[in-house]
C-alpha cells in the first residue's frame, strides 16, 4: 500500500547482508483471479492490480537482488492478461512443471511410508499407480487416500503387517475415501439445524465458475452468519467439526483462533469434485443462482418497460425457489445487487396473477347461474301447474292423484338439478372468498377484486333466497295435495283407518295445522300420507290424545307397507358416462372427468324415499334423497347424476327408507 516500489523500499530498509539474495515465492497465484470475481468489487480489483504491480516493479529493478517465483495451475495462464505487463513477465520466465513419471509417483508413495517406519505391499503400490493414472489433479486425492489408509492400518496396531489392499479398500480407495471422510464429519452434526448451517457454509464457499471450473469463494465468518441467519456460536461449532486435525476440509485449521473477520475457505478444489454430498449442493446452488439471475435481469427489463410481469410456469418456478431457499440480500450480493427489485418483481407478478385468477373464476360462475335461473323458472312453472290442478280437480280425486304424483316427480327432478347447480355456485363462491381473504392477508387486495367477490356473493345469496321460496311453495302444495288424497284414501282403504275415536273434524283440524306449519324438512312421501302424519308430530301444543291418535294413524299406514325397496342383482345398479347407455353391458367402472350417471331398477312401493350417497376414497362426497318412480325402457331409471372433476376412487351407495343398504357400485375417475 506504500506504492509500486513499496517492496523495493522494504528490502532496502531491511539492510540485507552483502551477497544475500531475496527470493519471494507466491504460491497458488490463481487465487488472485478468484479474489476479483466478486461482482461490483472495484476495491478488490484495484488492490489486486496494485499487488501485481508491486511484484513486477520488484522483478524489473536491478539495484537489489530480488527474485520472484509465481506458482499457478496452468489452466489459469490465460487469466494473466487481465493485468498489464504480467503476461510479458511470465513469458520471459515461464517454467511448465512436467508431469511426474511412474517411477516418481512410486517414490512419492513409498518414500513417506518408509520415513514413517512402515511398509507397504507391492500390490497396493501397483493399485495406487493404476488408480492415479496420468491426471495430475488426482495427486491430492491419492495423498488423502494414503493418509486414510495409514490411519486405518495404525488403528489396527498390526505394526509388522504392511499397509495392504484391505486397508486401502476399507477407506473407500481414491474414489470414495475423501467423500466418506467428509460424510463422517457431516454426520457428527447431531441436529438438523447444524446440518443445515453446514450446507449453507459449503454452498457459500464453493461454486462452478463461468468457465465451468470448480471455484472456491473465501468468506468471512461474519458474512457466513448473515447468509445463514445463525449466531456466531452455532457457526463456530459447525466450522470446527470440519477443521479438526486430520480433516482440514476448512481452513484456517485448528488451533488457529477465529474472529468475525476471519476468512473461511475450503482446503482444496478436489473436495468439490469428490465429495458427493457437496457436488449435489453445488449443483443446487448453481440452479438457485440461475433462477435468481434470471429474475433480477427480467426485473431490470421490467423497470425499463422492456419486459412484462411473469405468469405460470415461470412465476411458479420463482415462487417455489424463494420458498425453498429463503434468499436474503447478503446471499444475493455475490451474484446480483438488485435483490430488492427482484423480490418486488416476484410479488407484483404474483399479485397480478392472483387478480386474474379471481376474474376468471368470476366468469365461470355465469353459466351455473344461468342454469339455476332456468331450473328455478321451470320449478315455479311446475308448482303453478300443481296449484291449478289442486283447484280445478279437487272433485276428481283419482285424476288428481295421478296428476299430482306426475307433477311432483318433475318437481323432484328439478330440485335435484337446482341442488347440483347450487353446489357448483357455492363452491365457486367459497373459492372467491378464499381468494379475497388471501389477497387481504398479503396486503395486495384491491377494490376491483373486492367488488367482484361482493357481487358474486350477493348473487349466490339472492339465489339461495329464491330456491328457499320455491321449496317452501312445493311443501305447501304437497301438503294440500296430501290432504285431498288422504280424504279419498280413508274412504277407499278401511285397513288404514285410525283405530281410535279421532273425529273427522278433529282430524281435519290437525291436517289444517299441518299445512300451516313451517317445517324445514323436504316433504317427500313414503307414501305421502305417512310423511304428512310424521310432520304433524313436529307441531307444538299438541295434546297427548292428539299425539296418540297421530301415532296410531302412522302405524296403520306403515303396516300396509310390508316391504321396502330392494334390487334383484348388481346388474340392476350401474354407473355410466352417458345417458344413452341404459344397459349394464354399455356401462363401465372407469370414466374420464365429467358427469357420472346412475341407472337402477328397484322393486318398491311408488314414491318411497331413497337415499343416495356418493363417496370419494371412503369419505361421503354428496347425498341425494330420491323418490322411486315408474319404470322406463327396460325397467331402468336415472336416479341421479353428479359431476366429478378430480381423479380418484369413488363409490355410490343406495339406502331404503329404513336405512338398509340395498346396492353399491365402485368406479374410478381417470
Amino acid at each position: 500500500r506504500r506504492g509500486a516500489k513499496g517492496l523495493i523500499e522494504l528490502v532496502r530498509q531491511s539492510r540485507l547482508e552483502a551477497g544475500s539474495n531475496l527470493l519471494l515465492v507466491v504460491d497458488q497465484f490463481e487465487e488472485l483471479f478468484r479474489f476479483i470475481r466478486y461482482p461490483c468489487s472495484s476495491e478488490a480489483r484495484e488492490e489486486a492490480a496494485s499487488f501485481v504491480k508491486l511484484l513486477l516493479e520488484a522483478s524489473r529493478q536491478l539495484e537489489l537482488p530480488i527474485y520472484i517465483i509465481l506458482t499457478m495451475r496452468s489452466e489459469y495462464l490465460g487469466d494473466c492478461t487481465q493485468f498489464r505487463d504480467l503476461p510479458e513477465a511470465i513469458n520471459a520466465g515461464q517454467y511448465l512443471i512436467p508431469r511426474m513419471t511412474r517411477d516418481q509417483k512410486r517414490l512419492a508413495i513409498t518414500g513417506p511410508v518408509a520415513v514413517g517406519g512402515a511398509k507397504i505391499s507391492p500390490r497396493l503400490v501397483q493399485r495406487l499407480l493404476n488408480d492415479v493414472g496420468d491426471n495430475p489433479d488426482q495427486l491430492p486425492i491419492m495423498q488423502h487416500a494414503m493418509m486414510r489408509s495409514w490411519e486405518y492400518w495404525e488403528a489396527e496396531n498390526q505394526i509388522e503387517e504392511p499397509i495392504d489392499l484391505r486397508h486401502y479398500e476399507a477407506t473407500g480407495g481414491m474414489n470414495e475415501a475423501l467423500s466418506r471422510h467428509a460424510d463422517e464429519a457431516f454426520e457428527e452434526l447431531r441436529d438438523d439445524k447444524s446440518k443445515h448451517i453446514a450446507e449453507i457454509i459449503f454452498k457459500r464457499l464453493t461454486g462452478i465458475g463461468s468457465d465451468n471450473r470448480e471455484t472456491r469463494y473465501p468468506t468471512t465468518l461474519n458474512e457466513l452468519c448473515s447468509v445463514s441467519g445463525a449466531d456466531e456460536t452455532a457457526m463456530l461449532r459447525v466450522i470446527n467439526i470440519f477443521r479438526q486435525e486430520g480433516r482440514s476440509f476448512l481452513v484456517p485449521p485448528n488451533p488457529a483462533p477465529l474472529t468475525s473477520d476471519s476468512l473461511i475457505d475450503i482446503s482444496h478444489e478436489s473436495l468439490i469434485r469428490i465429495w458427493k454430498r457437496l457436488t449435489g449442493w453445488v449443483a443446487e446452488e448453481a440452479q438457485s443462482t440461475r433462477i435468481y439471475q434470471r429474475v433480477s435481469e427480467t426485473a431490470a427489463l421490467y423497470q425499463r418497460k422492456e419486459a412484462g410481469l411473469w405468469r405460470d410456469p415461470d412465476l411458479q418456478i420463482a415462487l417455489k425457489w424463494r420458498k425453498k431457499n429463503q434468499p436474503n440480500e447478503i446471499w444475493a450480493q455475490r451474484y446480483n445487487t438488485r435483490f430488492s427489485e427482484a423480490m418486488s418483481f416476484i410479488d407484483k407478478s404474483r399479485a397480478t396473477a392472483h387478480r386474474k385468477q379471481i376474474i376468471r373464476r368470476s366468469a365461470t360462475i355465469l353459466l351455473p347461474l344461468a342454469l339455476i335461473i332456468f331450473y328455478v323458472s321451470e320449478l315455479k312453472r311446475e308448482v303453478s301447474i300443481l296449484n291449478k290442478t289442486l283447484v280445478t280437480k279437487e272433485t276428481d280425486i283419482l285424476d288428481l292423484q295421478s296428476s299430482v304424483s306426475e307433477k311432483k316427480e318433475v318437481i323432484l327432478d328439478l330440485q335435484s338439478s337446482v341442488t347440483e347447480s347450487k353446489e357448483v355456485v357455492q363452491d365457486l363462491a367459497q373459492k372467491l372468498r378464499q381468494d379475497e381473504e388471501s389477497a387481504q392477508l398479503l396486503g395486495k387486495g384491491d377494490d376491483n377484486t373486492k367488488v367482484i367477490v361482493q357481487e358474486v356473493t350477493w348473487a349466490v345469496a339472492k339465489l339461495q333466497d329464491t330456491v328457499n321460496q320455491v321449496e317452501q311453495t312445493i311443501k305447501e302444495s304437497a301438503l294440500e295435495s296430501d290432504a285431498l288424497m288422504a280424504k279419498e284414501q280413508d274412504k277407499a282403504d278401511p285397513d288404514i283407518t285410525p283405530q281410535g275415536n279421532l273425529a273427522t273434524d278433529e282430524k281435519k283440524d290437525i291436517q289444517i295445522r299441518c299445512q300451516q306449519t313451517k317445517v324445514n324438512d323436504q316433504v317427500a312421501v313414503i307414501p305421502s300420507q305417512l310423511q304428512q302424519w310424521k310432520n304433524c308430530l313436529k307441531l307444538t301444543h299438541l295434546t297427548a290424545t292428539e299425539k296418540d291418535l297421530i301415532k296410531k294413524e302412522t302405524e296403520a299406514i306403515e303396516a300396509v307397507i310390508k316391504t321396502s325397496a330392494t334390487i334383484n342383482s348388481d346388474q340392476d345398479f350401474v354407473t355410466c358416462k352417458s345417458v344413452t347407455a341404459l344397459t349394464p353391458e354399455e356401462c363401465g367402472n372407469q370414466f374420464p372427468a365429467g358427469k357420472v350417471y346412475l341407472f337402477t331398477r328397484v322393486k318398491s312401493p311408488q314414491n318411497e324415499l331413497l337415499e343416495l350417497v356418493w363417496y370419494k376414497e371412503g369419505e361421503p362426497y354428496g347425498i341425494r334423497q330420491l323418490a322411486v318412480k315408474e319404470n322406463l325402457t327396460n325397467g331402468y331409471r336415472t336416479f341421479s347424476w353428479k359431476r366429478f372433476t378430480e381423479s380418484g376412487n369413488y363409490k355410490v351407495a343406495l339406502f331404503n327408507h329404513n336405512q338398509d343398504l340395498i346396492a353399491t357400485r365402485k368406479f374410478t375417475i381417470e
